[in-house]
């Protein structure tokens, strides 16, 4: 997987930010800390990207959950790619197919 961090805090450290790019097909999926504060404290959340749209497909309330929801919808995306399923449903949110 190929997870990175982007961005630096003023106290140096980086922003939990993740992304995976798929060259190939135009699709990204991102994962970030949202920087405005929420009811309920920080939240994270996972965007689908292509080239003329964008989708939020789910938000965490921890790092951890949102390292995992990530991983998943990498996958999810991982055998849409390889044609091992006919539609991309990541959070619940059919993104393509029926």
């Amino acid at each position: 997987m190929n997870l990175f961090k982007i961005g630096v805090k003023k106290d140096g450290t980086s922003l939990p930010d993740m992304r995976e790019r798929f060259e190939r097909s135009g699709f990204l999926i991102s994962t970030v800390l949202l920087p405005i504060e929420h009811p309920g404290g920080k939240w994270y959340e996972t965007c689908f990207f292509t080239d003329d749209d964008s989708e939020v497909v789910n938000r965490y309330r921890t790092h951890s959950e949102a390292v995992e929801g990530h991983k998943e919808a990498v996958a999810q995306l991982k055998a849409y790619l390889k044609g091992k399923s006919t539609t991309l449903e990541i959070g619940n949110r059919i993104l393509i197919g029926e």
